[in-house]
């Protein structure tokens, strides 16, 4: 019922007086509170038969809810059995089913300067449909790894097979992604400020393209004042690696423009050619837009998002435009793709892509002729203002694996297996999986049980081609094989054979 509600049409776009916005955001997170619910109550009945562990054995179950193999860095925190007051740090030695798999130890959300609460980043292939337990046993090593950032003092390489991505250290930007030796932009990925007006649902104009200015590197001394820092802090860089181990690296840039300034950090990946963009952005301007700019090469190319069941060639002459989960240029060659978590706006042209992350206009302010949209006697609240979150994921490569893998690369980022750490009581090593499909082209986008010994299940071939696919549901005895035609959305309802 929230999401229903929600979907009222001055709620999404942000057109409404702050008092509705707000009622509607409390609405929402109403919404995602009963789904938190939910969500963990099934996830304590799924792990309720497995083993737990001890204190050399740490137990971390995490359930893939995807009907396919998922391979993703995830991450968890817990808490040591005992704070750790003397020199040196722990670190864990992560297993599944006895075999090691890489792991880092990195600066957990809390900042109590203690070794007790730690948190852990890991390359994992979690089984279709099933709950995975996984195994930390702890150590101490002498030194932190943590504890120090080092300065990017030179242009900060990442070179994966067919694919080579380059940060600069003096601007904080990505400015490089060459594949297969073809560059694929023509500057720098960039946040910039355009101006905007003070109406929320710009009922005038469709295309945002007044630039104001775009965001630069702080200054040490900016730096220091931005992070909280007393005036004898050392600031070594402004642009630094904050994490390090085998599974990624991650880069952090401080940038600063107009009144407004944003946390930049990459995370590279150890074994693959994506990299992920954490946008935490300040955000204090008024009637302006901050938007993320990618200057591609394709600047005779075309631009395609994701639309409800399929995907659409997007306007191509700056019109805004909208992308759900997903959206990528390409001139049919080479492509690179763009996944997001809750920003869908979005315009190209002459090859230049704009992300929609922002807007600050007043709020329910409309034109109407011959009067001021606003009143300057006094002070108006805006939208947008203050502190932001942005999750994006970026992958270059060839045309045709591009687009036909981005469908089930954008499922995946925005419903990411779960973790967490705890001690059941049973004596299972392992879950069964519950469903699974072998072909990650179909989609599985419902399931439910209809009635006794009846589900029902919508499969989405998400490719302009003909696709097969196999579903297993082991425990209701089902295995049968499916054929889909483009895009085509399969509803299937079928009695079922169990013994509970």
């Amino acid at each position: 019922k929230a999401l229903l509600f929600a979907q009222f049409h001055d709620i999404p776009p942000g057109s409404s007086i702050q008092a509705a916005e707000e009622g509607a955001i409390r609405m929402m997170d109403h919404g995602l509170e009963i789904l938190t619910r939910l969500r963990g109550k099934a996830f304590f009945w799924l792990t309720g038969h497995l083993k737990g562990g001890d204190e050399d054995h740490l137990p971390v179950f995490v359930y893939n809810p995807h009907p396919t193999d998922v391979t993703d860095i995830i991450e968890w925190e817990f808490n040591l059995s005992n704070q750790n007051w003397d020199e040196g740090t722990t670190v864990f030695d992560v297993s599944l089913d006895d075999r090691r798999i890489p792991a880092q130890v990195e600066k957990e959300e809390s900042n109590i300067n203690l070794d007790w609460r730690k948190r852990v980043a890991a390359w994992i292939t979690p089984p279709p449909g099933r709950v995975t337990r996984i195994e930390c046993r702890p150590r101490i090593v002498k030194s932190d790894p943590t504890q120090d950032s080092l300065p990017t003092e030179k242009p900060f390489l990442v070179e994966r097979e067919n694919t080579t991505v380059r940060l600069q250290p003096g601007t904080g930007l990505i400015d490089s992604i060459v594949v297969e030796g073809r560059e694929l932009l023509l500057g720098p990925i960039t946040p910039v400020i355009l101006n905007d007006s003070h109406d929320p649902w710009e009922s005038t104009n469709h295309y945002f393209t007044n630039f104001l200015s775009r965001f630069t590197l702080l200054t040490p001394d900016e730096a220091r004042s931005f992070c909280g820092l007393p005036s004898e802090s050392p600031v070594k860089s402004v642009c630094r690696i904050v994490e390090e181990g085998e599974v990624r690296t991650v880069v952090e840039a401080l940038l600063k423009g107009n009144d407004s300034s944003i946390v930049m950090r990459y995370s590279f990946p150890k074994n693959e050619s994506w990299f992920d963009i954490d946008l935490r952005g300040y955000w204090n301007e008024k009637s302006k837009m901050l938007k993320l700019q990618f200057p591609t090469a394709f600047t005779d190319g075309e631009v395609w998002g994701e639309t409800m069941f399929g995907r659409e060639q997007l306007f191509y002459d700056g019109k805004e435009d909208v992308g759900h989960r997903w959206c990528g240029v390409t001139d049919n060659n080479y492509a690179l793709s763009v996944l997001n978590q809750d920003r869908y706006g979005l315009n190209f042209k002459a090859g230049t892509l704009g992300l929609s992350l922002l807007r600050s206009p007043a709020y329910s302010a409309l034109p109407l002729e011959g009067r001021p949209i606003i009143r300057e006697d006094r002070f108006l609240p805006r939208t947008d203002q203050g502190e932001f979150r942005f999750r994006l994921r970026v992958n270059a490569g060839l045309a045709e694996e591009r687009f036909t893998s981005v469908q089930h690369e954008a499922q995946i980022f925005n419903q990411r297996p779960y973790a967490l750490s705890l001690f059941p009581r049973g004596t299972n090593k392992q879950g069964s999986t519950f469903i699974a499909l072998d072909n990650r082209a179909v989609e599985l986008s419902s399931f439910r049980f209809t009635a006794e010994r009846r589900v029902e299940f919508r499969l989405f071939n998400t490719l302009n081609k003909r696709q097969e696919c196999r579903v297993e549901i082991p425990s209701l005895r089902v295995q049968e094989d499916y054929q889909l035609g483009p895009y085509e959305i399969v509803t299937v309802e079928k009695e079922v054979k169990t013994d509970s």
